[in-house]
Formats: structure tokens, sequence, C-alpha cells
């Protein structure tokens, strides 16, 4: 936990099954895949290039994202809830589900108000 990790290049990167809550990951560039699968990143900072970056069934609860880059990221079966910076994702993909559970968060982000 709180693990500070700079990735200047990640080049076929694995992990599996880990827990990296309260984490702080910079990844600089990413050559190949990089992979996150089945982790725990709970309140976890995750910026830098996101693309081709594969989080895939990981518990992302309260996680900030600050990407330059997110084209090629995919999200598949990740909890997003209470998720910031979710704007910084542009061109990473998520299912219809994920969208309706971060859709109030993604409409504050982009300067919408929503009313109740």
């Amino acid at each position: 936990m709180g693990l500070q990790l700079t990735l200047d290049q990640a080049e076929e990167f694995y992990v599996d099954d880990c827990r990296l809550d309260y984490a702080t990951i910079e990844v600089r560039r990413v050559k190949g895949l990089m992979v996150l699968q089945g982790c725990s990143l709970r309140e976890a900072v995750i910026r830098g290039d996101l693309s081709n970056v594969l989080l895939l069934a990981c518990d992302l609860t309260g996680a900030e994202f600050a990407a330059r880059r997110a084209e090629g990221c995919d999200l598949p079966g990740s909890e997003l809830g209470g998720a910031r910076g979710l704007v910084s994702l542009r061109g990473a993909k998520i299912s219809a589900e994920q969208a309706v559970s971060v859709a109030e968060v993604l409409a504050a982000e982009t300067g919408l108000l929503v009313e109740r």
C-alpha cells in the first residue's frame, strides 16, 4: 500500500492480483501492452501515458486519473465508483454499465449541472 512507481517505459508489463491501494503510478511510455489484472487500486493516483494499458477486473474505487493519453486503454470489468479525472481518459474503452455508474462524475467533470 502506498507504493510510488514511475515507469519510464513499460514494455510487456503484467501484474496480477496485487493490492496497490493508495499507490501513485506514473507511466511515461508504454511499448506493447501493460496489463493489471484483478488488482486493487483503491484511492490510487494513475497518471501519464495510459495508451495500451489494460485494467482488467481491477478495483479502481476512488482512484484519480490524470492521463496525458488514453487511446487503446481498456477497463473491462473494473469498478470505477468514486473515481476522479475520468475526463482525462479520452479514447479509453468502458462498458455501458460502467458508463452508467460514472455518469454523474463525468457530467460534473465536464461542467454539467445534474439536477436531482
